[in-house]
């Protein structure tokens, strides 16, 4: 028996898809999902009609509407979170573990999210010519920026 998956795809405009490729590749994916028994909620700028498409819970975010903001807004709106309080938020709706998933060499790496906790930690104290210097780098980007895995 295969195990129901709750999943959230942030980053879009919205489905039904009437944009571009990512989506369509949200529609795609999240309806599919849909149809092999799993609980969906796509996280849109753009509204739909219906508060569901095709089975899918669709939630609407706040934006600046514009032709040229729209996109910066919605990505101001999802980058204000440090991975210290994601893991916070996750483990408050009920999640027992959060796995950070940094790319390394073209392969991704799981590893404890203390440690990515505190290298980000110790990255905002230092000061902001170190901090410009060593944001270069492409392991720090990657540390930084990892995909976290939450685990009911």
């Amino acid at each position: 028996m295969v195990r129901k998956l709750r999943v959230a795809i942030l980053g879009t405009r919205g489905i039904p898809a009437r944009y571009g490729g990512f989506e369509t590749f949200a529609e795609e994916l999240s309806t599919r999902l849909i149809e092999r028994g799993h609980n969906v909620t796509v996280y849109c700028r753009a509204r739909h009609s219906e508060a569901t498409y095709r089975g899918v819970r669709l939630k609407y975010l706040p934006t600046i509407r514009h032709k040229y903001f729209d996109t910066v807004a919605r990505g101001f709106h999802l980058k204000e979170y440090t991975i210290a309080e994601l893991d916070a938020l996750f483990r408050q709706v009920g999640f027992r573990r959060v796995e950070a998933w940094p790319r390394f060499n073209g392969r991704y790496l799981r590893l404890p999210l203390g440690f990515v906790k505190g290298f980000e930690k110790l990255f905002g104290a230092l000061p902001v010519s170190w901090r410009r210097n060593l944001g270069k780098r492409l392991f720090v980007r990657n540390l930084l920026s990892a995909p976290l895995r939450a685990i009911k």
